[in-house]
């Protein structure tokens, strides 16, 4: 039987292509999360009767009935993730007051759900990036640390490239040849990178104190320390 949201809360559809969503949550975040996932992914109210489709919810208090299981992740650089997961139902639970983390873990949800439908279809899935130059889309493909997301920062502030992934990139054969496509997340950029781009354009500097991701509270010091020392040499 599918879920239907309680009151106050409302029901969205998010989909890329072919995979598709639902989210239960209250409107303000569904805003959020529609202006974060833009314009990778579409929303538009869901009908749950019009499809059975994984559902995420993100609410301030567990789940109730049965299959629910509690799960949490740690991390170094940021507040740990607790979600709670029902397989048999499958849907997913991000339990916590509205904050722009819970907004985040929402997305990440979402993300991850779209994705494994994309790699279920059998969808080539690269460690790498991409931008377009006059129509043509170039890829940046290597380990970590090769210097993929430089080089787009490069190409986006020297060729006016448009950006459409940075380390993660989905091919798809399509009528029209191959296309590639990118999915909503942020740009993580090592301060020392950032900080040898600005040295040719200053208005990436501004990135130390004015990018919106939450993460970057718990970097705040790693940031003011390495700008304070750039300047001062």
């Amino acid at each position: 039987m599918a879920a239907e949201p309680p009151g106050g809360l409302v029901r969205s559809r998010f989909t890329c292509g072919s995979s598709e969503v639902d989210v239960i949550t209250d409107a303000p975040t569904v805003v959020a999360l529609t202006e974060l996932s833009s314009p990778f992914f579409q929303c538009a109210p869901s009908n749950p009767g019009d499809s059975v489709v994984p559902l995420v919810w993100a609410i301030e208090r567990p789940p109730v009935g049965h299959g629910w299981e509690q799960l949490s992740f740690s991390s170094a650089t940021e507040p740990d993730r607790v979600v709670w997961a029902n397989h048999t139902r499958r849907q997913v639970a991000i339990v916590a007051a509205p904050s722009a983390w819970r907004t985040q873990q929402l997305l990440r949800s979402v993300r991850n759900l779209i994705r494994w439908q994309a790699y279920a279809r059998g969808e080539l899935f690269l460690h790498g990036g991409m931008v377009v130059v006059d129509g043509v889309g170039i890829a940046f493909l290597g380990q970590k640390r090769a210097g993929k997301t430089s080089n787009i920062l490069s190409a986006l502030v020297n060729a006016s490239a448009d950006f459409v992934s940075n380390d993660d990139l989905v091919v798809v054969s399509a009528t029209d040849g191959v296309i590639g496509q990118g999915c909503p997340r942020a740009i993580t950029v090592r301060i020392d990178s950032l900080m040898a781009v600005t040295k040719h354009d200053q208005r990436l500097r501004a990135l130390l104190d004015t990018v919106s991701h939450p993460i970057n509270h718990h970097r705040k010091q790693e940031s003011l320390t390495v700008s304070s020392n750039a300047r001062s040499r």
